[in-house]
């Protein structure tokens, strides 16, 4: 709980920096603007040797901070495959802003080595020069602090991460998706980073209820991709009952607290919730059509294997029990109760919903 709330502070110190270092950014080039136009001279009287020297000073300090930015970056990689997991290296790899940095620098170098070779034709320009130089280390300077910052945050890494894996039913590749997103979860909790643990999650449920949103209305418009969503509710539904048999393991072990786990299975639980609800509920009008009763039939039925699951693991852990009935309730019982007096092919779901929900 102590290193919650040190990351906690931590995220709040990096908002603050951000915004200090944007102003800073705004403010000193306007500075730039007004001293490099107006109150330098038009013309410079510089010897040769005064531009040689510039050019190359300029290009050491760039490269300097190249090496400072990539050492600083290996370090946040080490704390990445140490905290959460290899797959977040992603983020890195990915990363425009990182490889945006790394390229101007590389190019500004490259030039100022190539001018010091004709340094005696740039004298005229060096206006030019000592304006470039100063927008690389006094504006791009503090951007690369805060991005560098910006790697070291649990919450940043996890927003850039869902930005980049986007979860959503049409994606054919959701099932490795989801992978990543319980993969990242399960090596958060073993580092007793719960918390970042608990962001993962928390962008799994807002994704999934976007999702949700839109479903029926796809649905609608073209009942093929009916498939494809029940599809997605039975990964969601196989990945959440890992992760919890995982959250359930760690308790016993004593990797986390029951706080800790109780956090994590109350995302999980409302990520559920809304899912059988759109599953039950959303699909209703669905169960009636003969040409999706089956493919709706072995989704339920897929679902509620992996949360019987579930149930049955959680009745084997007292201390975690005060969940189970937070679980059952994730089913929405007298409308699968009504389903399955209208359709015979169901009577084996509500028998056992039935029995799950018995003591």
């Amino acid at each position: 709980m102590c290193k919650n709330r040190i990351l906690k502070d931590y995220s709040k110190r990096i908002r603050r920096f951000k915004e200090l270092i944007k102003k800073s950014i705004w403010i000193i080039g306007a500075i730039l603007v007004f001293v490099l136009t107006f109150i330098f001279p038009t013309n410079i009287n510089v010897k040769t040797d005064d531009v040689r020297y510039l050019l190359s000073a300029s290009a050491q300090v760039e490269a300097t901070i190249i090496a400072i930015f990539i050492s600083i970056l290996l370090v946040a990689i080490q704390l990445t495959l140490k905290d959460y997991s290899e797959i977040v290296l992603d983020v890195y790899r990915k990363n425009k802003s990182f490889w945006s940095i790394l390229i101007l620098y590389l190019v500004s170098i490259v030039i100022l080595l190539i001018s010091l070779a004709n340094v005696e034709a740039l004298t005229n320009w060096i206006k030019i020069y000592i304006f470039l130089v100063v927008i690389n280390l006094l504006i791009l300077l503090p951007y690369i602090i805060l991005y560098t910052f910006e790697l070291l945050s649990p919450q940043k890494i996890a927003e850039k991460f869902t930005n980049m894996y986007k979860i959503s039913y049409n994606n054919g590749d959701n099932f490795n998706i989801l992978r990543k997103y319980i993969e990242i979860s399960e090596k958060s909790i073993d580092s007793h980073n719960v918390k970042f643990g608990v962001s993962i999650l928390d962008k799994i449920r807002k994704s999934v209820s976007e999702e949700l949103k839109v479903i029926n209305y796809e649905l609608i418009k073209d009942i093929s991709k009916l498939e494809d969503i029940l599809l997605f509710f039975e990964n969601i539904s196989f990945w959440l009952r890992a992760l919890t048999l995982y959250i359930i393991d760690r308790y016993e072990h004593r990797i986390i607290t029951k706080n800790e786990s109780d956090w994590l299975m109350n995302i999980i639980i409302k990520i559920l919730r809304d899912l059988w609800a759109n599953l039950v509920i959303g699909l209703y009008p669905f169960y009636s059509n003969q040409e999706t009763e089956e493919k709706l039939e072995r989704c339920l039925n897929r679902c509620l294997i992996e949360l019987e699951t579930i149930v049955g693991k959680l009745k084997t852990v007292p201390d975690l029990e005060d969940n189970l009935s937070n679980f059952l309730n994730v089913i929405p019982f007298r409308q699968i109760e009504d389903l399955a007096s209208k359709n015979k092919k169901l009577e084996h779901i509500a028998e056992r919903v039935k029995k799950l929900k018995s003591p």
